[in-house]
């Protein structure tokens, strides 16, 4: 019979002992419905993460998602109108692609820090602005294009662009970038009908940074 210590002792251990992973937390996820968005609701990191389909997702219950550790690919969509249950997420290490959501009123991903991979935001018929406050570098490409009603584009913190930059957005009149941005692709921003001529730069990560034309 074990006696009251070796029992305490058992007991100790075992509330210390890590926690299991949850099954819907250890695999790429897809949701396609708020039913979906709710069973991964205990995940603080996922493998990858797509959203899509013709359904109504909520997205509220991935409030607690900080780090998606391969893709995160929104769209297509027709009924997804926020993004707003990503509040905590702060670094993606693939690619963010935002993409053909009919409804989808904004971006605004406001504890997003880093992406490791390209940041594509694209052919979303309803977004009306983009907003990044604390996005600080994109390792690869930024494209944002063919958003007919977007009107605004905040990126103040952004300081690193490891790809291409083009943002081409007629009826933006809004756009809140660092004046000096190191950029080691091409540039082209087009918006408000004010075009900003393509820049180019080496591909070498020592590059100095270069302001932005005004």
């Amino acid at each position: 019979m074990l006696s009251r210590v070796a029992i305490a002792a058992l007991t100790a251990c075992a509330a210390n002992a890590p926690q299991p992973v949850s099954a819907p937390c250890q695999g790429p996820a897809e949701v396609r419905s708020t039913a979906g968005a709710e069973a991964l609701g205990a995940c603080d990191l996922l493998p990858a993460l797509a959203v899509s389909g013709g359904s109504r997702i909520d997205l509220e219950s991935l409030e607690t998602l900080g780090v998606v550790s391969g893709d995160l690919v929104v769209g297509p969509s027709s009924q997804l109108s926020s993004l707003g249950g990503l509040r905590g997420l702060k670094t993606v290490t693939g690619d963010v692609v935002i993409e053909s959501n009919f409804q989808l009123s904004g971006v605004f991903l406001s504890t997003l820090d880093s992406i490791g991979g390209d940041l594509t935001i694209r052919s979303n018929a309803s977004i009306g602005s983009v907003s990044l406050p604390s996005l600080r570098a994109i390792a690869g490409s930024l494209e944002i294009t063919e958003n007919g009603s977007l009107e605004a584009v905040i990126a103040p913190a952004l300081r690193d662009v490891g790809g291409n930059l083009e943002i081409t957005a007629p009826r933006v009149s809004i756009l809140e970038l660092q004046a000096e941005i190191v950029v080691r692709g091409t540039t082209h921003i087009d918006v408000a009908n004010q075009p900003i001529p393509v820049t180019e730069t080496t591909a070498d990560p020592h590059s100095p940074t270069r302001s932005l034309p005004e």
